[in-house]
C-alpha cells in the first residue's frame, strides 16, 4: 500500500479545522435561540433574604443652634405675658384717666330740648352701661348724648348718687343736676308749684347717704299766675 504525502495530511487538518469552527458555530446559535439558562435549583435549607423594613418615626425637634441652645429659656408660667414684660408678668387692663387736680369728680346731666346730655366722669364702664339703661328708662322720648369719660376718684355711692339724681332730673321740664365730690345741686323747671316743692324737700332733706343736696326748682305754674 502506497503511504499518504504531506499534501493529504494538510487536506485532513484543514477538514477537521472546519469541522470544528462549524460545531462552535451551531452552539453559539442554538444558545441564542434557547433563551437563557435556568438558575441551579436552591438547596432544600435556604431561605431569601428578608426585605428591608421601613419604620416610620415620630418627628423629632429640630436640635437648636448653639447659640441659642445656650440661652436659658424661662419656664411656663400658665399666662401669656405682653410685649416687653418679663416672664409670669400677667396682662393687666389699661389704667383709667385721671382726674384733673384742679377740680372735685364731677357729673354733669342736663336736660334740654329734646335730648338728655351726660358729661364729665364715672368710674367704669358697667356704671356707665346701667346709667345709659335708667336713662332710657326715664326719658324715653329724648335722644341720650353720652359724652363721660371713664377715671378713677368716684367718692363713696358716686353710682347711687346719679340714679337719684336721673330720677329727680326726670320729673322737671328742663334742668340740670350736678354732682361735685359728696354733694349733688339740682335746678330747673316744673310745671306744677306742688312738684317744684316735693322735688326741693326730697334733694334738700333726704339726698344719698353720704351727699348734701341743694335744689333750686322754679315752677311755671306761679310763674305764670304772677304775671296775671
Amino acid at each position: 500500500m502506497r503511504k499518504p504525502g504531506w499534501t493529504t495530511w494538510v487536506m485532513i487538518g484543514l477538514a477537521a479545522a472546519l469541522a470544528a469552527a462549524a460545531v462552535t458555530a451551531y452552539e453559539a446559535v442554538v444558545s441564542d435561540h434557547a433563551g437563557p439558562r435556568l438558575a441551579a435549583p436552591a438547596p432544600q435549607n435556604y431561605a431569601p433574604p428578608a426585605a428591608p423594613v421601613s419604620v416610620a418615626r415620630e418627628p423629632s425637634e429640630p436640635t437648636p443652634h448653639p447659640a441659642i441652645a445656650a440661652v436659658r429659656q424661662p419656664e411656663a408660667t400658665g399666662s401669656i405675658a405682653q410685649p416687653g414684660l418679663a416672664a409670669g408678668d400677667r396682662e393687666r387692663p389699661p389704667a383709667l384717666a385721671a382726674v384733673a387736680p384742679d377740680g372735685p369728680y364731677r357729673l354733669s346731666l342736663r336736660r334740654e330740648a329734646g335730648a338728655l346730655v351726660l358729661t364729665g366722669f364715672l368710674p367704669d364702664a358697667a356704671a356707665r352701661a346701667e346709667l345709659a339703661a335708667l336713662a332710657r328708662e326715664r326719658f324715653f322720648q329724648e335722644r341720650i348724648v353720652d359724652e363721660t369719660r371713664l377715671a378713677n376718684g368716684a367718692p363713696p355711692r358716686f353710682l347711687g348718687a346719679a340714679r337719684f339724681a336721673l330720677d329727680q332730673l326726670s320729673q322737671l321740664a328742663s334742668g340740670e343736676a350736678v354732682i361735685a365730690g359728696a354733694s349733688l345741686r339740682l335746678r330747673g323747671e316744673t310745671l306744677y308749684a306742688q312738684l317744684a316743692e316735693e322735688i326741693e324737700g326730697k334733694v334738700t332733706r333726704k339726698p344719698p347717704a353720704g351727699f348734701t343736696g341743694l335744689a333750686e326748682i322754679r315752677a311755671r305754674e306761679a310763674e305764670a299766675g304772677e304775671g296775671q
